[in-house]
């Protein structure tokens, strides 16, 4: 009510459901919990106490407004939250008007107490002291169901079709939070029926295009690359150290011609970075297995190709992922670039780096990289070739003269596997990401191979949408639309397309909600009626009010059967005297 009563005196939109903080109420379940929140039972007792040690109507008027005030301002406080606090306790003094009127109403005007008696005393009484706070819940009933009735958006019948260029961010996960737009709303989110039971996402479990690659960059500290051998042969590496390898097509094999770090049997490694921005990608083989997952919210970008535009890339932020990528028994080489750069408000600076690693269980080594000399000539031409590591014990040094360096490791394929083992595949493994991870040239008869379908809960994005149909009516879109939408989906490809289908429990386009409520789904020959009809109900309602409130009552709490007693033995009294 605070918020629709904030949203009527401001005026800041057309539509009360679309006012900031006025969305759908909580679920039947949700409202009779919050009814026995005990902060608001403890405000009950103090507030029923506080009206209960009143005798005449101003003073339970009084006590009343200001005990329920101070008990909803304390709660308000409580949460911590000052927004808009002076509006809060402008309607929790209201609120306790309005409450300790409605008290005073029910207990000076018992002829609904009399008629449910029937005539009996000890039930008039037990009726009369309780009648406060059936009151109180049947107001708060009607209220919730009245505005649950103007607020609630049902579920609507939704597909439409997305193109490149795309960039937003969608969420999967169930039982979660929804929020769409503006709206603070407790949601149910979950697959659609009836559909897979897969959660839907870009650069989920997908295979690399044909020609194309895929690359990591990302920040932060703790950046670790592992592989364990899975089969019971023996399987050779090497680990190179280079500077300059730069670019897709970065000459690697002439690069690690060069004597390595370590040449030998590896069961297992680890390769962990030190904080600043790094990257990570396979160069051998090429058309990878891979398997990406993080448990954030996922932001994603779509667009045509900048080498080929019928070709399509597809990118992803992981907060904190994890990247594998399949190692079938073939030879695969990998990287794990570092970047000597730092900025500040100067600029660009360069910054030492280092890598830890670690082959079969031995104890860590750390490479300690930096830069040659603090300038770069303008017109040096950057080559990549190996890079001379010398080693101090436990700790070795190189020194680059350009601020790009990378670890080069090359696995060699099993010599000899079994049957079994086919099926046991080993991984490079990449944990702690927190960055961008990009696959590129996606033909578009392809492009199924970068998306994994599955449910999606909620969607916003900006681009291109196509096909729009909400409840069975065609909806028209622009060249570029903004969408924000949440509900039970399915989403799969559909050739160079995303098909998205199912039910949007709100759904905004291009600024506009077209996800109607149930009061504006009704035609306007019912709504009229409807509002013509709050005024008499308010008039009439507020008539009984007044009539009670201008009864004369020297006590207002005084039980009527002992009223009663009171009369009568008044009455005999006075025919005695007679």
């Amino acid at each position: 009510m605070q918020a629709i009563a904030v949203a009527l005196v401001s005026g800041e939109t057309s539509s009360l459901y679309d006012s900031e903080n006025v969305g759908q109420l909580v679920n039947v379940k949700a409202y009779l919990t919050s009814a026995l929140w005990p902060p608001y039972l403890a405000a009950g007792v103090f507030s029923a106490a506080a009206m209960l040690l009143a005798s005449t109507k101003r003073a339970v008027f009084a006590s009343g407004t200001v005990a329920i005030g101070l008990s909803l301002t304390a709660i308000d406080l409580s949460s911590g939250v000052l927004d808009g606090l002076a509006a809060s306790i402008l309607c929790n003094f209201a609120a306790g008007a309005i409450l300790a009127t409605l008290t005073l109403v029910l207990v000076l005007d018992n002829r609904i107490v009399r008629r449910i008696a029937n005539g009996n005393a000890k039930v008039e009484r037990i009726v009369w002291l309780l009648a406060p706070a059936i009151g109180y819940f049947a107001l708060a009933t009607i209220l919730f169901c009245v505005l649950g009735f103007l607020t609630t958006v049902p579920t609507t019948p939704v597909s439409f079709r997305l193109e490149p260029s795309l960039n937003g961010y969608y969420v999967t996960e169930e039982e979660q939070q929804c929020r769409a737009g503006n709206q603070d709303e407790s949601k149910q989110c979950g697959s659609v029926d009836g559909k897979d039971h897969s959660k839907f996402s870009f650069l989920g479990n997908f295979s690399e295009a044909e020609n194309g690659r895929t690359d990591f960059i990302g920040g932060g500290a703790g950046l670790k690359i592992g592989w364990s051998r899975t089969t019971e042969g023996s399987t050779r590496g090497s680990l190179w150290a280079t500077q300059g390898c730069v670019g897709e097509n970065a000459p690697y094999e002439d690069a690690i011609k060069s004597p390595p770090i370590y040449t030998g049997e590896i069961r297992n490694l680890s390769l962990t970075a030190d904080e600043g921005l790094s990257d990570f990608r396979v160069i051998h083989p090429k058309l990878n297995e891979v398997t990406v997952s993080d448990d954030r919210i996922t932001q994603f970008w779509v667009n045509p190709s900048r080498d080929d535009p019928e070709k399509i890339d597809v990118s992803r932020f992981l907060g904190n992922g994890t990247i594998q990528v399949a190692n079938n028994f073939t030879k695969t080489t990998f990287v794990l670039g570092l970047i000597p750069l730092t900025g500040n408000e100067e600029g660009a600076a360069f910054k030492a780096r280092s890598v830890t690693y670690s082959i079969n269980g031995d104890d860590e080594r750390v490479i300690n990289f930096r830069m040659a000399s603090e300038m770069i000539r303008a017109q040096a031409s950057i080559s990549c070739e190996a890079l001379e590591v010398f080693e101090h014990g436990e700790q070795m040094s190189a020194a680059t003269n350009v601020p790009y360096v990378s670890l080069v490791v090359s696995l060699e394929a099993p010599e000899q596997l079994s049957l079994e083992e086919l099926g046991k595949p080993s991984h490079v493994t990449v944990s702690g990401a927190n960055g961008w991870i990009k696959s590129i040239g996606y033909r578009k008869e392809n492009f199924h191979e970068a998306i994994t379908p599955g449910r999606i809960s909620q969607l916003s994005l900006i681009g291109v949408v196509r096909d729009l149909v909400i409840d069975g009516q065609a909806v028209p879109t622009g060249a570029t639309s903004t969408l924000q939408l949440s509900g039970k989906m399915y989403a799969r490809t559909d050739g160079p397309a995303i098909l998205i289908e199912g039910g949007a429990d709100y759904l905004i386009l291009n600024g506009k909600r077209l996800s109607s409520t149930r009061w504006e789904q009704l035609d306007a020959g019912v709504r009229i009626p409807i509002i013509l009809g709050v005024p008499t109900a308010a008039y009439f309602l507020l008539s009984f009010a007044g009539a009670a409130l201008r009864r004369p009552a020297r006590l207002v709490w005084r039980l009527p059967g002992k009223h009663k007693r009171q009369t009568s033995e008044s009455r005999y009294r006075h025919s005695a005297v007679r």
